[in-house]
């Protein structure tokens, strides 16, 4: 259950603003000497009200200050762990300090995901396992001192708090001072640093006092061999460690303690201490005294031992048990469990109790390495094992006692109380360690039990039971003092969802009679009705209280029973049913490039609430985690940036206030796509595929008839531009959806239009390309659908004769083959020849002259990298500007050599004239513009979005064709009827298609909620003074570019374009001319 015990509540610590300066370079505040601070912030680092700060403010104040938590506060440190920092810790002392606790709890939590989805695996470390994926770190509580620098002077006491979840504890620096009272430490998890740190690390000469504390459930996992040799819970060397009162339980971080003798001469000293199951005891400090103190491990592994390699090492009123008492010479290097001098360390036994299973099998010596270095007084007992005989004892300890029964030898305890308890015995072989070492009472006594910590006398067993019989005056051997009460604990992994397992000792039999069983009586803590749960036979000690009510606490005792009723009761153990939380359950739809997760409230099994969640993702096979949004209240997320036609995995588990976690994330898969109708593009160098002045017999002209006739051209094949000829087949190839074309109107008769439509469309609803009379030449891009046989058909609006030039500048296809997709941007422009020059004059572009343009910055607004590297096209509008003769523009990719068609047409002197459409981009992000003849002309180009391969894409929108459908006619009815006044705004929205005579929706969320761009063609008309249109995203009130021209008045022109469109699926119109003109917009498709 270890990250689930409910031992007190938790609260959610609040994220870090982002305004917090860590390290400012700002002057410390001036403080009088002998200050107090106090800590208010639930956030360990940070500003005012911080532990953080509170220590900052200590350092600068001259003396011994004092730090005060607010009561009860519970504070984070994952809030240090959320800036960036390589330092263990970010909270340092340097200052002597007094920190009084009042009972505030300083919390993680950590949590990681390995590759199964199980959270926080204790059988791994995340740094060894493959795919482990970190959502939330924390930092340890804080250092005292500064490493390298000598802090002699540096004292740091604190009190009255309790640790949870954290990565470590403390580290003392150089010959610092560091005292830790009535405190407590639960799951200190040491995931971080390559899970080898302990929990308190002194060094070199540092001076470590723990008094009244506990350390219980700390982990080092997954560690190697070479790891678990170099670990210690507690770690020094060369300075003093004291452990008064000090309980370490369940911990595996290999050893207990580790404390070496360095360049001083250290001290350790162990007094009135549980050490139980946490490894063994390294002790090479000059002097070592264990006094009162008991020792429990399972053993089999080279650490559980104790063990000095120099100092000398007295034992005094302890116990110790290995249950089991055997390590193979190929995994210790010698065989033996128990107490260990391999150099010139020695060991000094008084009236201490030293056991072990001996019915393990091959139970190894308990006393080994040079056996010289090992004496005893005469009331001191060692167990025999099946590899170390009482006579090998006798011959190592002479004095000792090795007679049975003294520990129960057959590892049959329950408990590691009952292990270390002393048998009792029967009348007629009575246990031998019960009432053995006399004149114990203190003070007088000649056996008078001591602290060698103040002298004082110790008055207690090592379970706060009276230390000497009152009767007697006599102690037992070892740490434990028989009584008729029962020690009670709770049982490894003891709290269950519903169920509480506990342990006892076996307690003496009153005078009444020998006992029968026991009561084991418990009620809800906060007080209720008590409830008693019999146990029968005195040999049973354990026993598991189901029915009870997850995430309450309740508070248990013991007491023995025979014939008269129950006994002395034991003391109090309060424990909280709980398990770890449930596992939500998730639900994942797939989207383009995202996947949307929701899911279901896992059940809390009594932890506190609210939860919050945690998001990972992979690839479905995919070892490693990334990691998703964290700390979360709601029940839903949205994960972008994802590859279309690719499995994914999402994990999900939930968080409590008080640091429980789901064991197992909820798991769900889903498949990113792009969609039915989606589509990807593939650019080419422009390719013209049909002229019809090359159409008829031997190359002559065929015009398209007036009166709405239709001419069905092929957009398979590129011919030559003078002879009309195939000269390269399949430009546009079998499944092709959609094509991006430029259209010319040339030859023209009379005003009119042209309508593109797929190759076998029966009508039209729109118009493509318009222009105002005879003899002009107009050029319009857009994309249209193609009919399967790769054909579009163009309707003649005039109501004579003209030519038509169709040229292929790309095409779109299936997202399962290569391709690009799309990247909306607010229309930029790039390049302006009217500022090009030198000081920002014009530079008109010579007529039979090229220029290279470069797409990739913006001139306005000024903003870099528009068109980021990797782009393979752009979208863009080209304005042919100051013309003074007729003539036209060529765009092609930057590397291009020549070209195959024109781009942009303009039949005159004075006009300005746009066009739209996609051009492939050089590896430099740069196109090319070709100036056909005449005088040199100025030009104007804007991006308005770019393509990026669509292949492994994480982001990008699809092209999805539409047949071209009205969205708006300021001509019509309706909606919002009238021209769009001059110097004006008008927000269209492109949601349906509509009729074109009357202006009612015909075709209703023709473009989908949630569409980010349209491919529409925008024509003004009725014109009656100079001017242009911008059109912007129905939310953005700034134009910066012009989307179509006009020259003067009663002109009609027409401009194919992709813009971003709002929310609301509207767009803005700005009118830049003087007086009124009459808008028509029209849909040819949409990117999503």
């Amino acid at each position: 259950m270890m990250g689930c015990e409910m031992k007190r509540r938790l609260w959610t610590v609040p994220a870090i603003a982002a305004a917090m300066t860590l390290g400012a370079l700002t002057a410390p505040p001036a403080f009088a000497a002998g200050q107090t601070f106090t800590v208010t912030s639930q956030a360990m680092c940070g500003g005012a009200g911080t532990f953080q700060q509170a220590v900052k403010d200590a350092n600068a104040s001259p003396g011994k200050d004092t730090i005060v938590f607010t009561a009860g506060l519970t504070a984070g440190t994952s809030s240090c762990a959320s800036i960036f920092s390589p330092e263990e810790f970010l909270i340092v002392a340097t200052e002597s300090v007094d920190i009084v606790g009042n009972g505030a709890n300083i919390v993680g939590p950590m949590y990681w995901i390995d590759p199964s989805g199980r959270v926080n695996n204790f059988q791994q470390c995340p740094f060894h396992t493959a795919g482990a994926n970190w959502l939330q770190k924390a930092k340890g509580v804080m250092a005292i001192g500064e490493i390298g620098q000598d802090n002699s002077a540096v004292e740091v006491s604190m009190s009255g708090l309790s640790f949870d979840k954290l990565p470590e504890l403390f580290q003392v620096a150089e010959k610092a001072s560091f005292t830790l009272s009535d405190a407590s430490a639960t799951d200190t998890m040491s995931f971080n640093e390559r899970c080898q740190r302990g929990a308190i690390e002194g060094l070199t000469g540092a001076n470590i006092t723990l008094r009244n504390v506990q350390i219980t459930e700390s982990y080092a996992p997954g560690m190697s061999t070479a790891e678990r040799s170099s670990d210690a819970l507690i770690r020094g060397g060369g300075g003093n460690l004291v452990l008064d009162r000090v309980f370490l339980g369940n911990n595996w971080q290999s050893q207990a303690v580790a404390w070496g003798k360095g360049a001083g001469k250290a001290s350790v000293k162990i007094v009135s201490s549980k050490i139980i199951e946490s490894g063994g005891l390294r002790l090479d400090a000059a002097t070592t005294q264990i006094v009162n103190s008991a020792f429990f491990d399972q053993g089999q592994h080279a650490t559980d031992r104790i063990v000095t390699d120099e100092g000398a090492t007295t034992v005094e009123a302890s116990s110790f048990y290995w249950t089991q008492p055997s390590c193979s010479p190929g995994a210790c290097g010698v065989n033996g469990m128990g107490f260990w001098s391999p150099m010139d360390g020695t060991f000094q036994f008084k009236t201490t109790a030293i056991g072990a299973n001996s019915l393990f099998p091959n139970s190894g010596p308990v006393l080994f390495g040079d056996t010289t270095k090992f004496t005893s007084d005469n009331l001191t007992w060692v167990q025999q094992t099946a590899n170390q005989s009482n006579a090998e004892l006798h011959a190592i300890l002479p004095n000792a006692l090795t007679t049975f029964p003294g520990l129960d030898p057959s590892g049959g305890g329950l408990s590691w109380v009952d292990y270390v308890t002393p048998m009792l015995g029967v009348q007629q072989a009575p246990g031998v360690l019960i009432d053995t070492v006399p004149d114990a009472v203190c003070p007088g006594g000649a056996n008078a039990l001591l602290s060698p910590i103040d002298a004082s006398c110790i008055t207690t067993d090592v379970l706060g039971n009276p230390r000497w019989d009152a009767g007697n005056g006599k102690r037992n051997i070892g740490a434990i003092q028989n009584a008729a009460s029962p020690h009670l604990v709770l049982a490894p992994n003891g709290e269950q969802a519903t169920s509480v397992a506990l342990q006892w000792n076996r307690p003496t039999d009153p005078a009444s009679g020998p006992l029968t069983g026991y009561n084991v009586y418990y009620s809800p803590a906060a007080g209720g009705p008590q409830h008693v749960y019999y146990v029968p036979g005195a040999a049973k000690l354990t026993a598991t209280i189901p029915g009870l009510t997850s995430g309450t606490p309740y508070l248990f005792f013991v007491t023995g029973v025979n014939q008269y009723g129950p006994g002395t009761p034991s003391n109090q153990v309060v424990a909280t049913p709980s398990a770890h939380l449930g596992s939500p359950v998730v639900t994942a739809v797939a989207g383009s490039h995202h996947v949307q997760l929701s899911w279901t409230e896992p059940p809390a099994n009594g932890h506190a609430t609210p939860l919050a969640y945690f998001v990972s993702y992979r690839k479905k096979g995919d070892p490693n985690w990334v990691n998703g949004p964290g700390n979360i209240s709601g029940r839903t997320a949205d994960i972008p940036n994802l590859v279309n036609g690719v499995e994914y995995e999402f994990g999900v588990f939930a968080g409590s206030p008080d640091g429980c976690y789901s064991e197992q994330a909820g798991l769900a898969t889903a498949t990113p796509t792009a969609g039915a109708g989606a589509s990807v593009f593939v650019p080419i160098e422009p390719a013209r595929t049909y002229d019809s002045r090359l159409a008829g017999p031997g190359g002559t002209p065929d015009p398209i008839p007036g009166n709405h006739a239709s001419r069905v051209m092929g957009v398979a094949d590129a011919i030559d531009i003078v002879t009309g000829k195939v000269v390269q087949r399949d430009v546009v190839p079998s499944g092709a959806t959609a094509v991006a074309f430029n259209l010319t109107a040339t030859d023209t008769t009379s005003r009119g239009w042209f309508s593109v439509v797929p190759g076998d469309a029966s009508t039209f609803v729109t118009s493509t390309v318009n222009w105002p009379g005879s003899g002009d030449v107009i050029a319009n891009g857009l994309t249209v659908k193609i009919a399967a046989n790769r054909t579009v058909k163009v309707f003649n609006g005039s109501g004579t004769t003209a030519n038509a030039v169709l040229d292929i500048v790309g095409y779109f296809i299936d997202p399962a083959q290569a391709g690009n997709v799309f990247h909306e941007v607010t229309p930029t422009r790039v390049y302006d020849s009217r500022i090009a020059g030198p000081g920002s004059t014009p530079d008109p572009l010579p007529g039979g002259a090229n220029r290279i343009i470069s797409t990739a910055n913006g001139i306005t607004p000024p903003v870099t990298d528009i068109v980021p590297a990797g782009a393979t096209a752009v979208a863009y509008n080209i304005s042919a500007v100051d013309t003074s003769a007729r003539g036209w523009f060529a765009v092609t990719p930057g590397d291009a050599a020549t070209y195959r068609s024109s781009t942009v047409n303009w039949p005159g002197a004075g006009d300005v004239i746009d066009n739209g459409q996609f051009v492939k981009l050089d590896a430099n992000r740069q196109l090319k513009v070709f100036n056909g003849y005449g005088p040199p002309t100025n030009f104007v180009i804007e991006v308005l979005g770019y393509f990026t391969p669509s292949l492994d894409a994480l982001d990008g929108t699809y092209f999805h064709a539409l047949d071209p459908a009205r969205a708006y006619d300021s001509r019509v009815p309706l909606p919002n009827p009238g021209p769009v006044p001059g110097a004006s705004t008008r927000n269209v929205s492109v949601a349906d298609g509509r009729n074109p005579q009357t202006g009612a929706v015909t075709q209703p969320d023709v473009i989908p909620a949630g569409t980010p761009s349209i491919v529409y063609n925008i024509t003004a008309t009725n014109t009656t003074n100079r001017g242009w249109y911008s059109v912007t995203p129905g939310n953005v009130a700034v134009q910066n570019t012009s989307s179509i021209n006009w020259p003067s008045a009663n002109n009609v022109v027409a401009n194919g374009l992709t813009v971003a469109i709002d929310d609301q699926r509207a767009i803005n119109v700005r009118s830049g001319s003087p007086s009124q003109t009459d808008l028509v917009i029209d849909l040819f498709g949409y990117f999503r």
